[in-house]
């Protein structure tokens, strides 16, 4: 009996030893595989997400500058003509007048225009309204920060109208509807739980997926926005168990300097789903061949011990006749 459980126990510690030999390594190597899996694709989640919020930065920078070039080539055009020799072939206030209703009509986007003298004096077009504050001083090209006129979000853009000599003749002041932008938002494919809101250089929302625009600024109680307007690219943040990626508008830039941004915010069960997804269907998947793995290096030490307890048979046998035979 004694030598039974010698070649049992021999057995045993060799399977053991087998498979620690085996198992040690693949659940070190398997679990820093799936570690670095999942941070990948963690990773490019946060890639995917900066891409789609880039793609529609772009697309609302161009219908901006698009209304912006139009504007600067209307104040162009207006300073020639406000030339001695062509003013009096044009006319002054009629051809005023009807510039400024052409160009309402080939650029939907604004919403009011005016034109100003350099004392900030009404001339043509639509009254100035709230949106005083223009003249000589003023500097052209710029978008200034977002103000809600009837619960509408509206911001203003300013180009000068200098003569062929550098002159300034007037000021052109255009009132931007921005509706196209929470358009643009709209059409975006976002994942569960996810939303995208652009915000102007103080924090006001502009436009979001997730409700109507508001008039407070959310710098202070959002730590994705504030990060985004204190920085002069893109990047990502993730704090309170939300995943956040920015992007820096440059063309829609405020009175102070500073950019607009558009962000992207998902909660990280939300956005990480498909990686831990994949952690789990990994680990699922290793488990079933660790356990093959396991049995056939049981299946295999039986057959590697076996000599090893034919020949402790023998051992045994010789201890029990008394010695070796002759």
């Amino acid at each position: 009996m004694t030598g039974r459980r010698r070649k049992a126990a021999l057995g045993k510690r060799v399977t053991v030893a087998i498979t620690l030999a085996a198992l040690l390594p693949a659940l070190l190597v398997g679990g820093l595989a799936i570690r670095r899996a999942q941070v990948n694709l963690e990773k490019e989640v946060v890639r995917g997400n900066l891409a789609l919020i880039r793609a529609k930065g772009e697309s609302l920078e161009r219908s901006l500058h698009s209304a912006r070039r139009a504007l600067d080539l209307a104040a162009d055009s207006w300073a020639d003509d406000r030339h001695p020799d062509r003013a009096k072939k044009t006319g002054s206030g009629a051809a005023s007048e009807r510039m400024l209703r052409r160009l309402r009509r080939e650029v939907p986007m604004f919403a009011a225009l005016s034109i100003v003298d350099v004392q900030g004096e009404h001339l043509f077009g639509d009254p100035l309204a709230d949106w005083e504050g223009v003249g000589a001083h003023t500097f052209g090209g710029y978008i200034g920060d977002v103000a809600f006129v009837n619960g509408e979000p509206r911001v203003r853009a300013v180009s000068q109208a200098r003569s062929r000599t550098g002159e300034l003749v007037g000021v052109f002041v255009a009132q931007l509807d921005l509706g196209f932008i929470g358009d643009t938002l709209a059409g975006a494919p976002l994942g569960e739980g996810a939303r995208l809101l652009v915000v102007d250089g103080r924090g006001v929302p502009v436009a979001r997926t997730d409700g109507p625009p508001a008039a407070n600024s959310l710098r202070d109680e959002n730590p994705a926005v504030a990060r985004a307007l204190g920085r002069a690219q893109e990047g990502s943040l993730e704090q309170g168990g939300v995943v956040a990626v920015y992007h820096n508008l440059s063309d829609l830039r405020s009175l102070r300097g500073v950019s607009w941004a558009i962000i992207l915010e998902q909660e990280r069960a939300h956005a990480y789903a498909l990686a831990r997804k994949t952690a789990r269907d990994t680990i699922v998947a290793g488990g079933v061949i660790l356990a093959l793995a396991i049995a056939l290096g049981a299946l295999l030490a039986r057959r590697l011990t076996r000599p090893l307890r034919a020949l402790a048979a023998r051992a045994d046998a010789i201890a029990d006749s008394g010695g070796p035979p002759d």
